[in-house]
């Protein structure tokens, strides 16, 4: 299993940039950047999930704790250690990125606009998109990485109802598969809202296995 926010950048977004990538044309990104979304202060609370069984399973906490030209630090907390079936996610996060307590204490940088969402968390720092809001299934975003390799993100599915149940509401969702370059993970899936962001992810193992995270945040 693995890391997100925003990405990112949630704990399903820390473990699988490792390796320094190199921007694409693609990972541009327009739009508004004045959206609640972005400002300091705004978190992204929500449960996290194994197998789909979220009881009894510690929340994180993820938090905005700067922003400048449009571009959000994000600061996510996490003890994953709490959870004995995340111990192989545990194992795979470097100890630069735990804090004294051996907790996920992680920060990544996020663009969040009226047009979509692409994240900074690869080595290199360069801009990765997640989504456009106004992508089609089958739109593809990629970033080649120092060594060669490819990270692709696919949109696969896009709501024409409202279908997706967050919290207390059903809302429209757009899907974007990543596909994985570590050891024991199938993929990393993501569901977009236009105007919520980042709403769920998930780490789906080779075995099968799944990590999610639903994702509300508090402004919006």
């Amino acid at each position: 299993m693995k890391k997100v926010l925003f990405i990112v950048i949630i704990v399903l977004t820390t473990v699988v940039y490792f390796s320094g990538c190199k921007k694409d044309d693609l990972n541009e990104l327009q739009g508004n950047t004045d959206i609640a979304l972005n400002q300091v202060g705004n978190e992204f609370r929500g449960g996290i999930g194994i197998n789909d069984t979220y009881g009894n399973i510690p929340p994180y906490s993820c938090e905005i704790v700067a922003s400048k030209d449009g571009i959000a630090t994000v600061e996510v907390i996490y003890d994953l250690k709490a959870v004995p079936e995340l111990a192989f996610i545990d194992n795979l996060i470097p100890a630069e990125l735990k804090d004294a307590q051996g907790r996920l204490n992680a920060r990544g940088d996020v663009k969040m606009t009226s047009e979509g969402i692409m994240d900074y968390t690869n080595l290199d720092k360069a801009p990765f998109t997640a989504i456009k809001y106004d992508a089609k299934v089958g739109d593809k975003y990629t970033l080649t990485k120092s060594n060669g390799q490819t990270i692709t993100r696919t949109v696969t599915a896009k709501s024409e109802t409202d279908d997706f149940e967050w919290g207390l509401m059903l809302i429209k969702t757009t899907t974007v598969e990543q596909d994985s370059r570590i050891p024991g993970i199938s993929k990393i899936v993501y569901r977009f809202n236009h105007k919520f962001g980042l709403v769920y992810a998930e780490v789906v193992a080779e075995d099968g296995s799944k990590f999610s995270a639903y994702v509300n945040p508090q402004n919006y």
